[in-house]
């Protein structure tokens, strides 16, 4: 996804806890999987607090398993303090 990358950090983790989804499954759905889609952090941005934003949204959907895959998808060589 590459549009995170264009975009004030802050403004992307504000979407990523923000977007209303609860009620509506086909929302819900997309949206995790947006947030499971690799994508380019923001230009400049703290990358472990979109990560972690990323992981914490799947985990307050319930979607642990998603969670988990995500974690696996992250390069532990990336340089990123996440864990």
């Amino acid at each position: 996804m590459i549009f995170f990358a264009n975009n004030d950090p802050k403004d992307v983790i504000l979407m990523i806890s923000s977007v209303p989804v609860q009620s509506n499954v086909t929302m819900r759905i997309l949206f995790y999987s947006l947030l499971l889609t690799e994508l380019a952090p923001p230009v400049g941005s703290d990358v472990a607090a979109c990560h972690l934003a990323r992981i914490g949204r799947l985990i307050d959907g319930g979607t642990v398993e998603s969670a988990l895959l995500l974690i696996e998808q992250l390069d532990p060589g990336s340089g990123s303090d996440v864990f």
